[in-house]
């Protein structure tokens, strides 16, 4: 049994890095794996306690490796904030969202780009691009010019806000930059299997959407 929570655990800390990618998928990966350890307990493979302690040592797992995702980044963006627009470079964490009006990233920035030199940089940002020249995918290194500000959002007595969400989801910055030159990819290194598996399926979705709207148009 000591064996298989340590599988659980580390299990749950694989999926984690996937919870603010595919929430819902993840939660009906969930949802199975709780069903699949109720069939072992019919069966009287896997005593109730056994079942209870697997599925809640995965869910432990997922909740730890989010949030060190999330609170792992000591970013040091605010001293750009409204400073003017800045060149920064940095990779895409997350898939891409097509809006009708462009595409929304979130970056993860790794340079600040004065001049000739560059800056060790790091923080997270979502980046609206609108009238994009091409497609972008999880994983590619972008460069870009923008005005960074801090998330923001109306607040309502007891209501929703927006920037308070965003923080929430590790953003500390968001931007925005427009025409078809204004984001620059360039090749830089790998983010490893988890990566280059998001990269793929960020394709596909792209793949797909293109075809429906080619439908459409037809």
């Amino acid at each position: 049994m000591i064996l298989l929570g340590v599988v659980a655990y580390l299990t749950g800390l694989w999926l984690g890095l996937f919870l603010s990618v595919f929430p819902l998928s993840l939660l009906g990966a969930l949802l199975s794996f709780g069903l699949f350890l109720t069939w072992f307990e019919q069966r009287g493979w896997l005593s109730r306690w056994g079942g209870f302690l697997l599925f809640s040592l995965t869910v432990v797992g997922i909740g730890h490796a989010h949030w060190a995702s999330m609170v792992g980044i000591d970013q040091n963006l605010v001293p750009l904030f409204d400073k003017g627009p800045v060149t920064l470079q940095g990779v895409i964490v997350a898939p891409v969202r097509q809006t009708p009006d462009g595409l929304v990233l979130v970056v993860a920035a790794t340079r600040h780009i004065i001049h000739e030199d560059a800056q060790v940089l790091q923080g997270r940002i979502r980046l609206k691009w609108r009238e994009p020249a091409r497609s972008l995918v999880y994983g590619e290194h972008v460069e870009f010019t923008a005005r960074l500000r801090e998330p923001y959002g109306t607040r309502n007595p007891g209501g929703f806000h927006y920037g308070d969400y965003l923080k929430r989801q590790g953003i500390h910055a968001v931007a925005s930059v427009q025409g078809p030159e204004a984001i620059r990819v360039f090749k830089g290194e790998t983010l490893g299997i988890v990566g280059s598996t998001l990269g793929v399926v960020d394709q596909w979705r792209h793949a797909i959407h293109q075809r429906l709207d080619a439908l459409t148009v037809e």
